[in-house]
C-alpha cells in the first residue's frame, strides 16, 4: 500500500485487492501514530476522569471546556498515572494577618502571594516592615497567619528570602507553620522589607 504526505499516510493503489475495513484501519493508525493521539476536548473534569483506563497513555493530552467550576477548565496532560493541569493558576496575594508586615509589591516585584497547582504551592513576592517607616524586627517574630486556608503547608516548612544582606545574619531562618503563620527568624534593626520564595505541598 502507497503512503502520501510528510506523514506517510496510506492509501489504497488501483492494484490493491479492495479492503475497505483493512485500509480504513491502517489509515486511522497512521494518524493516530501522527498526531500522537491528540488533544481531546472533554466537557468537565468528571468526564476526563472517566475515561477507561485501557485508552489511557503517558503524554495523552486534553482540554477541559466547559466544566462547573471555571478552575477546572483548561489543558490537562496524563502523566505518572494521573491528569495533571497544564493551566498557570492565578497568583493570590497572602493576607495582612499582622499590620506590622504588609504584602506589597515594588517595581517587578510583586506582593507576597502563593499559587497551587496539583497540590504544590509556590510562595513567591515582597513584604514591608512597618509602612514604608521600617523597625526591628525580633528573632522568631510572628508575621501572623498570612497563608490563605488552601494554601497551608501539612509541616512546618522553610522559606527563603532572597535579598543578599539576610544571608549575613545570624540566627534561625524563616518558616511557614500549618496554621498559615510565616515565622521571621533572625534578629533585623531598620528592617524594611524582604522578598521570599517557598514550595511545599498542600
Amino acid at each position: 500500500m502507497p503512503t502520501i504526505g510528510n506523514n506517510q499516510f496510506p492509501y489504497p493503489n488501483t492494484s490493491d485487492e479492495p479492503n475497505i475495513p483493512g485500509d480504513l484501519q491502517k489509515l486511522a493508525l497512521a494518524v493516530d501514530t501522527a498526531i500522537g493521539g491528540g488533544n481531546r476536548l472533554i466537557d468537565t473534569l468528571a468526564t476526563l476522569q472517566a475515561i477507561p483506563n485501557t485508552q489511557l497513555f503517558e503524554g495523552m493530552r486534553a482540554t477541559i471546556t466547559n466544566d462547573p467550576t471555571t478552575g477546572n477548565n483548561g489543558e490537562y496532560v496524563y502523566t505518572g498515572g494521573a491528569w495533571v493541569s497544564q493551566t498557570q493558576p492565578a497568583w493570590v496575594v497572602c493576607n495582612t494577618a499582622n499590620s506590622y508586615y504588609t504584602p506589597q509589591s515594588s517595581g517587578s516585584i510583586q506582593a507576597l502571594s502563593v499559587r497551587k497547582r496539583s497540590g504544590v504551592v509556590e510562595l513567591m513576592g515582597r513584604i514591608t516592615v512597618n509602612g514604608t517607616v521600617g523597625g526591628t524586627v525580633q528573632m522568631n517574630s510572628d508575621m501572623g497567619a498570612m497563608i490563605p486556608d488552601a494554601y497551608r503547608p501539612t509541616t512546618p516548612t522553610m522559606i527563603q528570602c532572597d535579598q543578599s544582606q539576610w544571608a549575613q545574619l545570624n540566627g534561625p531562618g524563616w518558616y511557614v507553620r500549618p496554621d498559615g503563620h510565616i515565622i521571621w527568624g533572625p534578629y533585623k534593626q531598620n528592617a524594611t522589607d524582604a522578598t521570599f520564595h517557598g514550595i511545599w505541598t498542600a
